[in-house]
């Protein structure tokens, strides 16, 4: 029975500690918690009794906190009440006499926070002295601000002078600062002291004066608001090589006055009076007009207002002046032709320079570095005169590579560079070549009387080439019909013979050829070389007929792009696909790289596949 007596005795106990921790549990209070303070009453000596209020939420704990500067915390003076909730009351002790404390309301939640009510003051009581102090600063403008002062308690004794007394110097008293006396009362007193400068920090203190000592309420330090900055604008005109003509306006817009005002230049964006150059104009609100002299020419210019007063330097906005120049001024124009060798740049020229000199040169100059100048490649323009100038053609460029190009103009007085643009060439053509087994050939330009006839979309030495075969063809009762170039591969299936064939008829009709043979040499870069020329059918009797007539050099006229020569296979225009397994319709020439000029359009052609040739030597 004992043993049964002692476990119940033990059960009973471990059921009221789990009882007892599960209402310790910090489930009960809540981490949302709103508090307020209420009224300091029965102030003395060395004591007062605070009043506080749980609003909203259960706390862990309430309490009041206390200091003599504002918003103490709990790290300062403090009391707690335990868990309360609603109002509360608490007395609080050990105060200084005639001392201001400030005091608030102060709950943890149950996440161990803490949160405060507002903030309350009061001024204990003091023996045989008054109790003075400064409730606050409103209203703070530029030169005037409103102190609330008041006297507590006047110790007994009787006030022969009361007021306030202000400074920008800290410790202000009666001897540092200037006074303002009031109305003996115990009532709050607002106070509107003026004259006051803009931007500056101020220390006040309330004061009273009985049986000839002087007592201070603690020192309230504030600063006044700043006069907005003073607007200054700028115009510019009559620009020239060497100066500009600005006129600077500028307006205070408040009582605080414009000690200075002008404009500050440099080639760098946004000069000021310290990196710039400055030039005084004026003080006040106002407005001048003033020349701007010994410049550099040709030369941007960045240039700011400004305007001075006793709170600093302010600036307007920044205008950009770029002065004339003795040199040509061009502007670079980028088209969209870009091909793998080739692309077109034009150019306009915008002035002949302050003297209006001939122009010497013009152009386009082109580089695979930034900045490319007249040092690096370069192709002449005819153009002379203000306007723009025909695109430019960029030969023998390398493919699937960045370039940067400028137009230029040259006078007596130097060179003048537009604006950089950059492009990337293609691929080259010769990659995409591919050889077929259908019979099919790379036919090529097809020059005849007919189609697409000799004065359709070809060049001037086209067009005599063309008129060159034709005179030779036509000795003898000869009639030319065609003039054609084709392509073919080698046994490796490699794009590898050029063939220019002329063909014409005799005066009986019967079709007769002669075709020039020559293997080229294809680099990975993009330059062809033929290396051999063979004659086939024909041709014998066909050249020895220009030479017995005095005609060999007009016949080799019309042939002599594909022998011995190097040359480029190239896009026709910007918009060829390029050509792969599913698509061989991509249009593509070559052009001979000693006069690309005269062969704009030389040997045209359409891939159609590669028909294979044995190797004949």
């Amino acid at each position: 029975m004992k043993t049964l007596d002692i476990l119940s005795h033990w059960l009973f106990t471990a059921l009221i500690c789990l009882l007892v921790a599960a209402c310790s549990n910090d489930d009960e209070y809540t981490t949302i918690v709103e508090i307020k303070s209420g009224n300091l009453k029965a102030v003395t000596y060395d004591s007062a009794q605070f009043e506080g209020r749980v609003v909203s939420g259960n706390p862990k704990e309430v309490g009041a906190c206390w200091g003599v500067n504002p918003n103490p915390t709990v790290d300062d003076s403090s009391i707690s009440l335990g868990t309360e909730n609603g109002s509360f009351e608490c007395t609080i002790t050990g105060l200084s006499e005639g001392t201001q404390y400030y005091v608030r309301a102060w709950a943890k939640t149950a996440d161990n926070s803490i949160v405060y009510g507002e903030q309350k003051q009061c001024v204990t009581m003091a023996h045989g002295r008054p109790v003075v102090y400064v409730t606050d600063v409103v209203d703070i403008a530029e030169v005037n601000a409103t102190v609330v002062s008041m006297i507590l308690v006047d110790g007994g004794l009787e006030i022969s002078d009361y007021g306030i007394v202000y400074g920008t110097e800290e410790g202000v008293d009666l001897q540092k600062g200037k006074k303002v006396s009031l109305d003996i009362t115990c009532n709050s007193v607002k106070t509107l002291i003026e004259g006051l400068e803009d931007n500056q920090t101020y220390f006040v203190k309330c004061y009273a004066v009985a049986n000839g000592e002087t007592v201070y309420s603690k020192e309230v330090s504030f600063r006044t608001a700043i006069y907005a900055a003073p607007t200054t604008q700028i115009e510019t005109d009559h620009v020239t090589g060497e100066s500009f003509e600005a006129k600077v306006t500028a307006a205070s817009g408040t009582p605080l006055p414009v000690l200075e005002y002008g404009l500050v230049y440099g080639t760098e964006s946004e000069p000021s009076i310290e990196n710039g150059t400055k030039i005084v104009f004026g003080e006040g609100d106002g407005s001048q007009t003033k020349e701007v002299e010994n410049l550099n020419d040709d030369t941007a210019y960045y240039v700011r207002p400004y305007a001075i007063n006793k709170n600093g330097v302010y600036y307007g906005e920044e205008v950009l002046v770029l002065t004339l120049s003795n040199k040509a001024m061009i502007a670079t124009i980028q088209t969209s032709f870009v091909t793998a060798h080739r692309a077109k740049i034009a150019g306009e020229i915008l002035s002949l320079g302050l003297k209006n000199v001939p122009i010497t040169e013009a152009g386009i100059c082109w580089s695979t570095t930034p900045s490319p100048t007249v040092d690096d490649s370069t192709i002449k323009s005819t153009a002379t005169e203000i306007g723009a100038f025909e695109p430019l053609q960029l030969f023998c460029l390398d493919p699937s590579t960045t370039y940067y190009a400028r137009a230029y103009v040259t006078n007596e007085f130097g060179t003048n560079y537009g604006e950089e643009v950059t492009f990337t060439t293609r691929e080259p053509v010769g990659k995409y070549f591919i050889p077929n087994t259908d019979g099919n050939n790379f036919n090529g330009l097809n020059m005849t009387d007919a189609y697409p006839g000799p004065d359709e979309a070809y060049s001037a030495y086209q067009k005599e080439a063309y008129e060159a075969a034709k005179k030779v063809t036509a000795l003898n009762n000869r009639n030319f019909t065609a003039y054609r170039y084709y392509v073919y591969a080698n046994a490796a299936g490699e794009p590898a013979y050029l063939e220019a064939n002329i063909a014409y008829s005799n005066s009986s009709g019967s079709a007769y050829r002669a075709m020039w043979r020559t293997k080229m040499d294809v680099s990975d870069k993009f330059v062809y070389t033929c290396t051999h020329q063979e004659a086939y059918t024909n041709t014998s009797n066909y050249i020895n007929n220009a030479k017995k007539n005095g005609l060999e050099e007009k016949l080799k006229m019309a042939t002599d792009f594909i022998i011995n020569d190097s040359f480029v296979l190239d896009w026709e225009d910007e918009t060829s696909t390029t050509v792969g397994t599913s698509d061989r319709n991509a249009v593509v020439y070559m052009i001979p790289i000693h006069s690309p000029e005269n062969y704009l359009r030389m040997g045209v052609f359409r891939v159609t596949g590669l028909k294979a040739y044995t190797d004949w030597w």
